[in-house]
């Protein structure tokens, strides 16, 4: 219930205030948080440590990881902002690099749009459901009965159908197949159904769902990622299209592992670069962190 009113409270921030502000709100916020919640603090660090393992972070531990809460709350108000948001805001604000790719991969009816828990993952959907793909994202619930009703309205309001991360994967086939279009987030195994699989050079388990996807349908996956930069504005990273006939060579099982990896491999390259906007607040590697 505290939760749920929360959120309404910060939705209706957002409209009474100069959302310059409320983001100075969040930020007050998340530094607060930052400082208080340990066990989410120490998982950042420890993930971070993994990513850079080998190499130069090119800044203190601490700085990228209070940004990657502070990044997080800036999710939360832009989340919270898109009843407010038309799409000739978001065209003004988004930057698109490799929209060829979008089309090559509409052209073949059914897509699965992939991205890790990095950026502003709930605005990249919107943005291609307002280009015309139909769009069915797998959601986590959000605790509560009416958090959850309160993020799926307004994602339904702009045009995303909603799907449950458990027991929807006949349902996303048959949609796939009619050429409609899934959103996958796949760098957290939360229904536990995972394949093991080499996430920055260590054993990770990871979401098998796209792949099992693609090679079912032969849809491609097409990973995308909507990244924060200065002055509120964003660019949208649209990587080629990945087909599961790359690996027909291979039997089933090794098959949907190769298509997992590869994917991870187009997650490592983005979130290397953009470490701060990487929001995983659980340990993903054995071993811990300090902080």
């Amino acid at each position: 219930m505290i939760q749920f009113l929360l959120y309404k409270l910060g939705g209706l921030l957002t409209r009474l205030l100069p959302y310059r502000l409320v983001y100075l709100i969040a930020a007050v916020i998340s530094d607060l948080n930052f400082a208080v919640n340990r066990r989410s603090r120490r998982a950042v660090y420890a993930n971070l440590r993994h990513v850079f393992s080998g190499s130069e972070m090119g800044e203190p531990l601490d700085a990228i990881a209070r940004r990657v809460f502070r990044n997080f709350a800036f999710n939360i108000v832009a989340f919270l902002r898109l009843p407010l948001v038309d799409r000739g805001e978001m065209e003004r604000v988004i930057r698109i690099e490799g929209w060829e790719h979008a089309e090559r991969a509409r052209e073949h009816g059914g897509v699965i749009f992939l991205s890790c828990h990095i950026g502003n993952w709930e605005w990249a959907g919107v943005l291609f459901a307002q280009h015309g793909f139909r769009i069915k994202a797998v959601a986590l619930d959000h605790g509560g009965g009416r958090v959850t009703r309160f993020f799926s309205e307004r994602r339904r309001a702009k045009g995303l159908e909603l799907l449950p991360l458990s027991g929807s994967t006949f349902a996303m086939i048959e949609w796939l197949r009619a050429g409609g279009a899934v959103g996958v987030i796949a760098d957290r195994d939360y229904a536990h159904q995972g394949v093991e699989v080499t996430f920055f050079g260590a054993p990770a388990v990871m979401p098998r769902a796209h792949a099992i996807l693609a090679t079912k349908t032969g849809a491609p996956i097409l990973p995308c990622f909507l990244l924060r930069e200065a002055s509120d504005h964003f660019r949208l990273i649209i990587e080629p299209p990945v087909w599961a006939a790359e690996f027909e060579h291979l039997n089933a099982d090794h098959r949907v592992r190769a298509l997992v990896e590869r994917c991870l491999h187009t997650f490592e390259g983005v979130i290397r670069r953009y470490p701060d906007q990487w929001f995983v607040f659980e340990p993903l590697w054995d071993g811990g962190g300090v902080g």
